[in-house]
């Protein structure tokens, strides 16, 4: 914060305006997972979006904090903070922060405010720590109390919605993930009616038959090379300037990682036409389902354009019988047999002989249609309620910098 103090408003020392209390840690011996004693928080890794989780009890705390102190991290990280919504032990790793001359809600908010700068006090240690003495002299700018007051219940406010928003958002998350385990399973049945004549399948993954599983009549257990086109990717010569910055969209994991919706139209990198002539990778069609095989094993995506890709992905072009939509569903539900098929310690790799014998559910291609529908159906409420979450954070920032700084001021009357 600058040194400009608003009309009305002090600069004072944190310690001056509240009580600090330094975590220590007890001995390892009182702790316990049988709930004897409080719960005992000894760092950053204890902590939630709002509140701390508790994983471990202390049957003989050393240091304790009332319940909605501000468990202020002062290790690194340095500068997150927590509510502590019951009286519990704290550790090293942490501080307590309960306010005395001020709304606790009002200092709070401020604290987050100016984590940045706790961070950079943080920094001339070896550690990346800060100590008592630090945080007690950590100077804050303050309005009068009525002020205080009514700028912590705007942001309270706010805070409240974005947790609603995005308990709505695990709530949906929820849903789809029942959703898909029943719908790529079982199915929505034929004309509105749920399947009713179930048939003996092995258990698919890649033809290894472990375990005997049902599905309906009507569906089949197929090699997916049966139903669509193993396509693998390549990389142009990264020395050659000529095969870079082209015309067509070329993929690569930055992509992946980056996406927020399985539909991709733009890549980061493009290549040119002598890029596709001068190495093995090749234009796919739109509606070309790209699977991640290396590093972030099972993030997959669908053609929103014609495209390539490098040699990290293994790609699909469907046929008449396999929708592009459904493979795509069914390749983001199918994550816990990525995980069986993956190998490798530090860098995870499901190579490329794998795909050549991996098996897959193929219901009727209308079903499948109408599987693909429900669960985009699902996907756009959470990327609404995302949106939503997304514009909530950013007017809050907005307003944690314009109402905490007295930019912008409140009336009180």
């Amino acid at each position: 914060m600058n040194d400009l103090v608003p009309e009305g408003w002090k600069k004072v020392t944190l310690a001056s305006i509240s009580n600090i209390i330094m975590g220590q840690s007890p001995s390892s011996e009182t702790y316990n997972d049988k709930r004897l004693g409080l719960p005992f928080f000894q760092g950053k890794a204890d902590f939630g979006s709002h509140y701390p989780k508790v994983r471990v009890w202390c049957s003989e705390p050393s240091k304790i904090a009332n319940k909605g102190a501000i468990l202020f991290s002062v290790r690194a990280p340095v500068g997150d903070i927590n509510l502590s919504d019951c009286e519990c032990c704290i550790g090293r790793g942490l501080a307590a922060i309960s306010g005395d001359k001020v709304v606790q809600s009002y200092l709070y908010q401020t604290i987050k405010l100016v984590k940045s700068e706790f961070q950079l006090l943080a920094q001339g240690s070896t550690f990346e720590a800060i100590n008592g003495s630090e945080l007690r002299g950590f100077k804050l700018t303050i309005p009068p109390l009525p002020e205080q007051q009514k700028i912590a219940t705007i942001l309270t406010s706010i805070d409240d919605v974005i947790e609603k928003t995005q308990l709505q958002i695990n709530k949906l998350k929820d849903l789809k993930t029942g959703m898909m385990q029943e719908l790529l399973t079982r199915g929505v049945g034929i004309d509105g009616e749920p399947h009713t004549e179930f048939k003996d399948s092995p258990k698919w993954t890649t033809g290894k038959i472990s375990e005997i599983t049902k599905i309906p009549l009507s569906w089949e257990l197929v090699n997916i090379n049966d139903v669509a086109r193993l396509e693998s990717g390549h990389t142009p010569s990264r020395d050659n300037v000529e095969y870079w910055g082209g015309e067509y969209q070329w993929l690569s994991l930055h992509d992946t990682k980056e996406l927020n919706t399985p539909i991709i139209k733009k890549t980061k990198l493009s290549i040119t036409q002598a890029g596709l002539d001068n190495s093995s990778a090749r234009l796919l069609p739109i509606g070309t389902v790209a699977f991640s095989r290396t590093a972030s094993v099972g993030h997959c995506v669908m053609f929103g354009k014609s495209m390539a890709t490098s040699q990290d992905f293994a790609n699909y072009v469907c046929g008449e019988k396999l929708s592009p939509r459904y493979l795509l569903q069914l390749f983001r539900w199918m994550q816990h047999v990525w995980n069986r098929l993956s190998e490798g310690s530090t860098h995870k790799t499901i190579y490329m002989p794998t795909f050549k014998k991996l098996q897959i559910l193929l219901p009727p291609i209308k079903e499948q249609f109408k599987i693909a529908d429900i669960i985009e159906s699902i996907d756009n409420d959470i990327n609404k309620s995302i949106g939503k979450l997304y514009q909530y954070k950013n007017l809050k920032k907005a307003l944690m910098h314009d109402l905490l700084t007295g930019k912008v001021r409140v009336n009180v009357d």
